[in-house]
């Protein structure tokens, strides 16, 4: 039993790198600091999260209660995307690729 628990951990560790992931790339489409987080949004995925939990066979707060403080988390990532690319286009193309080449 210990090893599938330490297989399904493994699962939901990739698909958390995954979502990671993809949090980092909407940053990019993001025009505020403010936009990052959409509570509107927040509350969106909770009740998707819950129904899907009830759907499954999981108790709805158990799903809510692991979902909140992981969204809190990948915002702060998101966040933090959105700070470094406002940081190198701020700093112009050349940042992104080094020095131009000489002549």
């Amino acid at each position: 039993m210990r090893d599938a628990i330490d297989s399904i951990d493994r699962d939901i560790v990739r698909l958390m790198a995954e979502r990671g992931t993809e949090v980092k790339r909407a940053a990019r489409f993001k025009t505020t600091t403010a936009g990052v987080a959409a509570p509107h949004r927040v509350e969106e995925v909770i009740a998707n999260v819950r129904s899907l939990a009830t759907r499954m066979g999981l108790a709805p707060r158990i799903a809510e209660a692991a979902y909140r403080p992981m969204i809190a988390a990948f915002i702060d990532v998101e966040r933090e995307a959105f700070a470094a690319q406002q940081a190198s286009d701020a700093e112009g193309p050349e940042a992104a690729d080094g020095p131009p080449a000489p002549p």
